[in-house]
């Protein structure tokens, strides 16, 4: 089990799921918030059409927090891969087939009940392993969302990166010092993305049809990366040992080998909440 949110690496273990099935093993990849949250919102907003075919995962970048205490004597190691994803070029998969695309690529999207947002390809396993756990699926990309003072430094540093001005590791020490300055944005809420979320489009009774899920509380709790994270991979480690994931091979926390619904149920105890749902968003329902 791990917690690997590079979408290199992720790809060559799911080339072993074939090995691992003929040596009756399980290697369960990407327990954590992204990936692994983000995949058990996208299995269950999939399960809701007929033929799916898109999923989007997706995250506000000005929420994703470094832990403030770190062992680390370095540059963050989070700050390193997030450069890393946002620079050269990233894998999604889009019209049946992997691609390599820009990070940052402007994608529109429209969710339920929400309305019309601009959001930015960012290089991560979701966009590789969901299409290894559903056939119909025919584009899955994950994205960032977030401020517009943010989503342009990031633009601006992929853009220093890529004239060779700015090195990866300065631009990981800058973005950094950013997160160290703590600023707090007054941002409006209303009818904003969630701030993680999935959303599958496909058809459901011959029509076409989308579908967003996200989580939906009243209470603040300020989780970090490191708690989403770890209780992520602790829960994992524990439904395993109860035999409540009993597969074999090297699976996404999308499988349909692992109930994401009672997953997410128990992960929300874990981070103490008592006043939390999975939601919902149905363009059929509007």
């Amino acid at each position: 089990m791990d917690i690997c949110d590079d979408w290199e690496p992720t790809e060559e273990m799911m080339k072993l799921d074939v090995v691992a099935k003929e040596k009756n093993l399980l290697a369960i990849i990407g327990l954590g918030a992204s990936p692994g949250i983000t995949n058990l919102l996208g299995s269950i907003a999939i399960e809701q059409l007929d033929d799916p075919k898109i999923i989007y995962t997706g995250w506000n970048m000005g929420e994703a927090k470094p832990e403030k205490i770190s062992s680390q004597i370095e540059t963050n190691a989070a700050m390193v891969h997030g450069i890393e994803q946002i620079s050269g070029r990233v894998k999604i998969f889009k019209d049946n087939i992997f691609q390599m695309v820009k990070p940052l690529t402007l994608v529109k999207i429209n969710y339920p009940n929400r309305g019309n947002f601009k959001t930015r390809v960012f290089g991560h396993p979701e966009a590789i392993t969901f299409p290894y756990h559903y056939d119909s699926i025919h584009t899955s990309v994950n994205l960032v969302h977030g401020d517009s003072l943010t989503m342009f430094i990031l633009r601006l540093v992929n853009k220093l990166i890529d004239l060779k001005i700015l090195s990866k590791r300065s631009a990981s020490r800058f973005l950094e010092w950013m997160e160290s300055l703590d600023t707090k944005r007054n941002i409006s809420t209303l009818n904003a993305l969630p701030e993680v979320y999935a959303l599958a489009i496909g058809a459901k009774q011959n029509k076409s049809e989308s579908v967003g899920v996200s989580i939906e509380t009243t209470e603040t709790r300020d989780l970090s990366m490191g708690e989403a994270t770890g209780y992520t991979l602790a829960l994992g480690l524990k439904m395993f040992l109860k035999n409540e994931i009993s597969s074999t091979g090297v699976i996404a926390l999308e499988s349909k080998s692992i109930d994401a619904r009672k997953f997410l149920r128990e992960l929300f105890l874990i981070f103490g909440y008592k006043d939390v749902k999975i939601k919902l968003d149905k363009s059929w329902e509007n």
